[in-house]
């Protein structure tokens, strides 16, 4: 959170940042197929950091997105 506050703290006044921040419930996933066959995806308190970067000039950039994804890995149980 602390790069992604620089990140907007530091853009050129031509550039718009939007930084949005949020935890996810503690939860789990049944996962399937020939690996992970009857194995639990378990998860919680999973910190998320959105980032929008686009330019102050044009007001339709935001419809116009590229979402980039990140993860820390899990631990598979069972």
């Amino acid at each position: 959170m602390d790069q992604a506050l620089e990140v907007k703290a530091s853009a050129p006044a031509a550039v718009a940042v939007d930084v949005e921040h949020f935890y996810s419930k503690p939860g789990s996933i049944q996962l399937g197929g020939p690996v992970f066959s009857g194995k639990t995806l378990v998860y919680g308190g999973q910190e998320h950091v959105v980032v929008r970067v686009r330019p102050q000039s044009d007001g339709n950039a935001q419809d116009n997105s590229v979402l980039v994804s990140a993860h820390i890995d899990s631990v598979i149980t069972g």
